[in-house]
């Protein structure tokens, strides 16, 4: 199945943020089917709420750079406030310098839209996150 194909599962919590239903609801699956438990936050607001409120701490974050409410770049620098070293991965439709400024200085993987499905999967793959 081209889901699960290449990848062995490492398990591991994810928050996944993202403002495009369709788009979050794939990637969770597809993230979800490697092994790994998802929580999806329609917003960086929410998905803010969602860590600050999690009984179980998040082993990555996955967000798009452009949300209402609260943009990616600011839901990395609210997250790291409380979890320095959670891995980051930021997903953007639009790169400009200032989104590669942006990127550098938050020292995050940056995956541009449409996402390259197999390359995500190697790469979440390749962060090992603990079960």
């Amino acid at each position: 199945m081209w889901l699960t194909s290449g990848i062995s599962t490492s398990g591991g919590r994810v928050l996944l943020a993202d403002d495009n239903d369709l788009l979050r609801e794939l990637l969770g699956q597809i993230i979800s089917s490697c092994g790994f438990e998802v929580t999806e936050a329609e917003d960086g607001r929410h998905a803010l709420d969602i860590f600050i409120g999690a009984d179980k701490g998040f082993d990555l974050l996955i967000t798009d750079l452009r949300m209402p409410r609260l943009s990616g770049g600011e839901l990395i620098r609210e997250i790291r406030r409380c979890k320095p070293d959670i891995p980051v991965i930021a997903i953007t439709g639009y790169i400009d310098p200032a989104t590669l400024d942006e990127v550098k200085a938050l020292d995050v993987r940056l995956f541009s839209k449409p996402v390259d499905i197999d390359e995500l999967r190697q790469y979440i793959h390749s962060l090992q996150l603990a079960a």
